[in-house]
């Protein structure tokens, strides 16, 4: 159990880094697509750009400290400011920057479970983490709960909340033409999945969240996970079986008494 959380606490390490180290950081700009790029900060969750013939794009947006950098990125590969922004789900390093690109007009676009998620002021002794209130500047207010279609001219992203997956209000972003779709802090690929169940979400709905990515996807999908490089449907296919095999795991430990720290 000492290294299960270990390994939780260094994943959100983010949290804790001193302002300026985590503003310096290395932003990995990659084109997937013609068109669509993705910026990817570790430990922040990557972002998605689209330059869309009705205005740029974005999914997620990065932790405050890297808001004037992202913005800069950001205007830099599409030549203009956000028209919208979609965050996957509400952790601060995924809509941390959204104040900026709000104060340059964007809108903000959020699972309806947002705001009251991102308001808290929660402290999770156990990883070590203290959640502080978002910004206000920095909550969606452009709220889902049910599936909608941006049109952004040149291409359509269609939006997917899921609910007590990841937290207990996430979305997940397909672009329908470039067949690109980002997947949230849903597929951690590469480490133990990480369910804010402080937040309402759920292994079992995290499992059925990895479902539905894959029937949104095809061999030919770029997925992009919460961190890191992009995926490929084979690979998120592996994370389930591996997400199968925890819950398994867990329901026979369970089943036969065995004791948290032996698990």
């Amino acid at each position: 159990m000492n290294r299960i959380r270990t390994a939780l606490a260094a994943a959100l390490i983010v949290a804790t880094l001193p302002a300026a180290a985590r503003a310096q950081r290395t932003l990995d700009v990659r084109e997937v697509r013609d068109g669509v790029h993705v910026v990817i900060a570790p430990p922040d969750g990557s972002m998605l750009i689209v330059r869309g013939r009705n205005g740029v794009f974005l999914v997620d947006a990065l932790s405050p400290e890297l808001a004037e950098r992202a913005d800069s990125v950001v205007r830099a590969v599409a030549g203009q400011p956000a028209r919208w922004v979609v965050n996957t789900h509400y952790h601060a390093d995924h809509m941390g920057a959204n104040g900026r690109f709000a104060a340059a007009g964007a809108r903000l676009i959020a699972h309806r479970a947002v705001p009251a998620l991102a308001a808290r002021d929660t402290t999770i002794a156990a990883l070590q983490w203290d959640l502080e209130p978002a910004d206000p500047a920095s909550i969606p207010d452009s709220l889902v709960d049910a599936s909608i279609r941006i049109e952004l001219g040149t291409e359509t992203a269609s939006v997917h909340p899921l609910t007590k997956a990841h937290t207990g209000g996430d979305l997940v972003v397909k672009l329908e033409r470039a067949n690109v779709l980002h997947a949230g802090d849903i597929v951690e690929f590469g480490a133990y999945p990480f369910v804010d169940w402080w937040a309402g979400g759920s292994f079992d709905g995290t499992l059925a969240a990895v479902d539905h990515i894959l029937s949104l996807s095809d061999e030919d999908t770029i997925i992009i996970p919460g961190h890191g490089p992009p995926l490929g449907r084979r690979d998120v296919r592996r994370y389930r079986a591996m997400l199968e095999q925890i819950g398994a795991r867990v329901r026979q430990a369970i089943r036969t008494g065995e004791s948290l720290d032996d698990l």
